[in-house]
């Protein structure tokens, strides 16, 4: 018994010898989970999502995957500080996953702190230099701070990993313009129009590209083809992920606009359909779905919404205004006047629904009143070049050619871009034989459409006037 005490205790004295105190291994508490900082504020879809994923991560709360997956609820519906704070909890848990990595970076950078996001995305391209994505977002955030050489490199590693895809050269092409380098850059964004005919910001810094080499010609057709223009960005691993979780209105709204934007309605439409299955009585959600199925010429089902949207609230001139869209496209034109005169109605200071009362008594053929209310819209704004030109044909076909020829000259003042305006404005100067403006305006009309049939219309009566 003696000797037994007495070894247990040489035991204790060892242990304290040896590593100073003896303790017992300490569990860390878990993470903590990220709740949103206003849930009363949040709409009932992207609460509900937010409380499961809130749930899951709490049944887990030392799995980076389930703080990364309520990251990109939070990130879906634009819950910057959220998502920034579940996704520090994920990068601490997964260092490594450089999924988690690239979302810290990208939802830093939403929340307003450019700096530390450009350092997340620095380490990030250091240690996964082969991913086309994180390269492509490094340029951008290096470009934005100004550091123009390391920007390029970024996009060049873009080209050498996605050759194929129009991103990279866009990118280098907008720091080669930042650096003076028309030259290269026209040769790098005419590669990604190619590559990509539909991406409007290709096309905007071409024409910015050829404007600065002195191509003045094909810099208008350029920038006018990029209006609107946007990024694209290339996708990541989870990018699909965030997308499956949008659920807040504002963020599907954005996106079911920039599909309309890119031509792509079959796109909005499914994003819309899937919004208004959550919103059914959403006036603007069903007018954005009713835009998507017109330019699909899905023009039953256009109307059928707009009839049931126009039940549910009368006072909205948008609702209107798509109508008289549908009227049109379905050649029913007493009822698309009736429409117009419902938005006239609903907004009579505004210039939008006066215009579209104009066009439909032109195509009416009551020519006097669609002059009036063109007036109108003029009147209610006057920057816009597209009711000068309609007036500028309606009193073409009036035979009032100094009229016409002055409300050209308006709207080329406003919209030298504008196709009808300068073929219009070379139309009316022809008549009046005024050949200097009428050559004029047709090279600039050609520049925008070379292939009209009114080019060369016009063309050939200037030659009456040589």
């Amino acid at each position: 018994m003696f000797k037994h005490s007495v070894f247990i205790a040489l035991l204790g004295l060892l242990l304290l010898a040896g590593a100073g105190y003896f303790v017992w291994p300490l569990v860390r508490p878990a993470p903590a989970v990220v709740q949103p900082a206003n849930p009363a504020a949040l709409d009932p879809p992207v609460a509900t999502l937010i409380r499961n994923k809130v749930m899951l991560a709490q049944a887990r709360p030392r799995a980076a995957s389930a703080h990364g997956e309520l990251g990109l609820a939070y990130e879906a519906n634009l819950l910057w500080d959220e998502a920034v704070a579940s996704y520090r909890t994920a990068v601490r848990l997964a260092p490594d996953d450089p999924g988690w990595r690239l979302h810290l970076a990208l939802a830093t950078r939403q929340a307003g702190d450019f700096d530390a996001a450009l350092r997340l995305l620095r380490a990030l391209a250091a240690d996964v230099p082969f991913s086309a994505a994180v390269q492509q977002r490094l340029g951008m955030a290096l470009a934005e701070q100004g550091a123009l050489d390391e920007a390029a490199a970024a996009f060049r590693q873009v080209i050498t990993l996605a050759p194929e895809l129009p991103h990279g050269y866009v990118g280098l092409g907008d720091v080669l313009l930042q650096q003076d380098d028309a030259t290269q850059a026209r040769v790098l964004l005419e590669r990604a129009v190619a590559l990509a005919p539909d991406y409007r910001m290709a096309h905007y810094l071409l024409g910015q590209a050829y404007q600065r080499l002195g191509y003045p010609d094909v810099a208008e057709q350029a920038l006018a083809r990029g209006v609107n223009a946007t990024p694209w960005f290339l996708p990541d691993p989870l990018t699909e992920r965030v997308q499956g979780y949008a659920v807040n209105l504002t963020a599907r709204l954005d996106e079911a606009g920039a599909y309309l934007n890119a031509d792509r309605p079959e796109e909005a439409a499914r994003v819309l359909e899937q919004v208004r299955d959550a919103h059914p009585d959403n006036v603007a959600v069903r007018n954005n779905l009713a835009i998507a199925y017109l330019r699909q010429g899905r023009l039953d089902e256009a109307h059928h919404l707009l009839r049931s949207t126009l039940a549910l609230d009368t006072t909205r001139f948008s609702t209107y205004l798509n109508l008289v869209a549908w009227a049109e496209r379905a050649q029913q034109f007493e009822q698309a006047l009736t429409y117009a005169d419902g938005a006239v109605a609903q907004a009579p200071s505004l210039a939008q629904p006066h215009f579209a009362r104009g066009q439909v008594l032109a195509r009416l053929g009551r020519l006097e009143e669609a002059l009036t209310s063109l007036q109108k819209a003029i009147e209610y704004d006057a920057a816009k070049p597209e009711p000068y030109t309609l007036s500028g044909d309606l009193l073409l076909r009036m035979k009032r050619y100094d009229e016409a020829f002055q409300a050209y000259q308006q709207a080329v003042e406003r919209g030298p871009n504008l196709f009808p305006a300068q073929i219009g404005l070379a139309r009316a100067a022809a008549t009046l034989g005024r050949r200097a403006e009428a050559e004029a305006a047709l090279a600039a009309a050609r520049r925008l459409a070379p292939d009209h049939p009114l080019v060369a219309q016009t063309a050939r009566q200037l030659q009456t006037l040589r």
